[in-house]
């Protein structure tokens, strides 16, 4: 860097070469994102784990993030489970949320659990299988899916997703997004260190599901309505035949797969309907909806069209996955 660097990023790498552990930390994230600097990620995950090993406890959470999203460096899933343990046993309330999750027992006071048997019991927690799909439509290929998550883990991502909810955007055909009355209802996204390790199990969920690379997904989001809240009829692909289109599709790729895991029950309405099939779904709690956007040589598949039917009662959760032809990060 330069005398030319802001002064707080100046300041903030001069911090850190001399051993302030927040502030190496903090340019790591920074580099992580892009935000002041060119983005590095190899870079900012060194600064992070250079700032854990050094007993820096929220980067020794955030960088079981790192290690589970293989982000900076190879997907790692048992490192990110020691260090998840390091960052709980030193009292950080995110891992010790994340490890109780995994391991509920854990918040029973008669638990007799060494750290030694929550590492181990870690490792055999998350498990990738899912029950059989039924097929529903071939083109587009439309399966349901029993199960999916079970309900400890939809209240999880409910809970964490509550606090971040803001008014959903769409596209604004100029690269942008904008408000518009045909979606209503509220939306969070988990983006790359907004995970944690329960929100990136889901995604290696979904992606082994699906056959992609997990990198291929866009974030997880999670969707919040309200009765008389709905999305409109609209196609999630991008279509190259609009000019607004293109960017999206030179920047990001194509949203190829759509994957939506209903979060709760208790509401009325709220299914997920394909108008040109005259057909809909509601599913229950942790059940999931996966259709194709394109077919198999790319093609848009018109047929996919479908819309969030508005909540007549109560409230519905959503989470909903792109898979892409392009890696994210």
């Amino acid at each position: 860097m330069t005398n030319n660097t802001p002064d707080n990023l100046y300041d903030m790498e001069q911090n850190s070469k001399s051993g302030d552990l927040h502030a190496l930390a903090q340019l790591g994230v920074y580099y992580l994102l892009g935000h002041q600097v060119s983005r590095d990620v190899k870079r900012g995950f060194q600064n992070v784990r250079k700032a854990a090993e050094n007993g820096e406890i929220a980067s020794q959470t955030l960088l079981a993030t790192l290690y589970a999203s293989g982000l900076g460096t190879d997907e790692d899933w048992n490192e990110a489970y020691n260090w998840l343990v390091v960052a709980a046993q030193n009292g950080d309330p995110k891992a010790i949320g994340q490890v109780t999750h995994f391991i509920p027992e854990l918040t029973n006071p008669a638990c007799k659990m060494t750290w030694q048997d929550v590492r181990n019991r870690l490792g055999e927690i998350v498990s990738l299988q899912v029950n059989n799909a039924t097929s529903h439509f071939e083109e587009p290929h439309i399966r349901t899916l029993e199960g999916f998550l079970d309900a400890r883990t939809c209240s999880y991502i409910i809970k964490q997703a509550t606090p971040l909810l803001q008014r959903a955007y769409v596209n604004d055909g100029e690269g942008g997004a904008v408000l518009d009355t045909t979606r209503t209802n509220s939306a969070m996204s988990f983006f790359p260190l907004d995970n944690d390790l329960v929100i990136q199990s889901v995604n290696k969920k979904i992606a082994a599901f699906l056959g992609g690379p997990v990198a291929h997904g866009e974030p997880l989001s999670a969707l919040h309505y309200t009765p008389g809240q709905t999305y409109q009829d609209h196609y999630d692909f991008f279509n190259p035949d609009y000019p607004a289109h293109v960017p999206h599709l030179e920047s990001g790729g194509q949203r190829i797969k759509t994957f939506l895991v209903y979060l709760n029950d208790g509401f009325a309405g709220g299914e997920t309907c394909f108008p040109k099939l005259d057909w809909k779904y509601k599913g229950k709690v942790g059940e999931a909806i996966v259709f194709d956007n394109v077919d198999d040589k790319g093609n848009l598949i018109s047929d996919s069209l479908h819309a969030g039917l508005p909540t007549l009662s109560g409230e519905k959760w959503l989470l909903s996955k792109w898979l892409k032809d392009k890696a994210q990060y």
